[in-house]
């Protein structure tokens, strides 16, 4: 399952996916390497997504072209708050890479920050 959020003022949307499929994100995104290009959605990369609690990917939607930012949630949490510290740890992300892409700050995604 996709959902799709706009942001408003900003020219981006934010995208979730709760346990979609390879092929469900493969069919409907073009994958970006933080500016640098697209990447090829591949069985390790999405694997290590849903070995991962949650994962933030710089994407364009195929259909509509509208550039957003894909947060994959994997279908299994332990606890309710394991769930919503990974949702705040993603936005967090999805937040500095949106600051980059309005020219707000160099668009540098931290760890560190996301882990505050």
């Amino acid at each position: 399952m996709i959902k799709t959020f706009d942001f408003g003022i900003y020219p981006a949307r934010l995208f979730v996916a709760f346990d979609s499929s390879f092929e469900e994100l493969q069919d409907r995104f073009v994958f970006e390497t933080d500016g640098n290009g697209s990447v090829e959605l591949t069985d390790e990369r999405f694997k290590g997504w849903m070995d991962a609690l949650g994962a933030t990917i710089n994407v364009t939607d195929k259909k509509t072209l509208l550039l957003g930012y894909l947060v994959y949630l994997p279908d299994e949490f332990s606890s309710v708050s394991e769930l919503v510290g990974t949702i705040a740890h993603e936005a967090m992300h999805v937040v500095n890479r949106l600051y980059g892409y309005i020219g707000v700050n160099d668009g540098n995604d931290s760890e560190i920050d996301a882990y505050l």
